[in-house]
């Protein structure tokens, strides 16, 4: 199961809901923190149902940059296109050299934004 803080969980044995808040190391293995109003209970990973996800809102820079990309994307997709058509490449190889260069763009926003994002750790 993969977990990331702000994660809501319940706790089989006690039916406790709670939010994940952290890791605890214990020498039977690690145990799950999760915080239960203002107490901060510990649970063993195979007792924890998983409820919902933490989801972090797009922030205005997140939007922009993401936006700025898609814009490079197209901006490459254009100039690979027409690079392919000048050396005289056919219809469909100026497509694809254009395809080519918007998923190299996108493939590169993509990896960047999963780069930033929250953790989740497996448990």
């Amino acid at each position: 199961m993969h977990l990331a803080v702000g994660d809501v969980v319940r706790d089989r044995t006690d039916q406790a809901l709670g939010t994940v808040a952290g890791l605890a190391s214990h020498p039977d293995g690690p145990l799950v923190a999760f915080q239960v109003a203002s107490e901060l209970h510990l649970a063993d990973p195979g007792d924890l149902d998983l409820v919902a996800r933490a989801a972090v809102r797009a922030t205005p820079r997140r939007n922009a940059a993401r936006a700025t990309g898609y814009a490079l994307a197209v901006l490459f997709a254009f100039v690979a296109g027409h690079s392919a058509r000048e050396v005289g490449a056919d219809w469909l190889l100026t497509f694809l050299a254009g395809v080519g260069g918007f998923s190299a763009v996108t493939t590169a926003v993509r990896w960047s934004a999963r780069l930033v994002s929250p953790r989740r750790f497996r448990i």
